[in-house]
């Protein structure tokens, strides 16, 4: 079982992972595990207000939610939500960005 300080070096890994990202899409390939799509059916179609990048998976489970800019953090039934810096978050705007493009939203 994991403790709530080893989830808060992850997080904090991820956070200086995103301060440094230089190329997104090799981040994207060779980084991010799965990216999840948060949607809603409207009048005009289905609309995504979000991505979850799954980071690293098991023993902890680390997820990056853009463009929201929070890293969430399980391992046992500890748990972590770590608010990026703001270096961090421009960079995850810049990935939401992307993977709009990509899904063509």
């Amino acid at each position: 079982m994991g403790d709530v300080g080893e989830l808060k070096k992850k997080a904090k890994y991820w956070e200086k992972e995103l301060e440094n990202l230089e190329d997104i899409p090799t981040f994207v390939a060779e980084q991010v595990l799965e990216v999840q799509r948060v949607q809603s059916w409207t009048r005009d179609g289905w609309e995504t207000s979000a991505y979850v990048l799954l980071l690293t998976s098991g023993g902890p489970t680390v997820t990056l939610e853009v463009p929201g800019g929070i890293i969430r953090g399980v391992w046992g039934s500890e748990k972590v939500e770590y608010p990026l810096s703001e270096e961090a978050k421009k960079k995850a705007e810049e990935l939401d960005g992307y993977l709009a493009e990509v899904f063509g939203d």
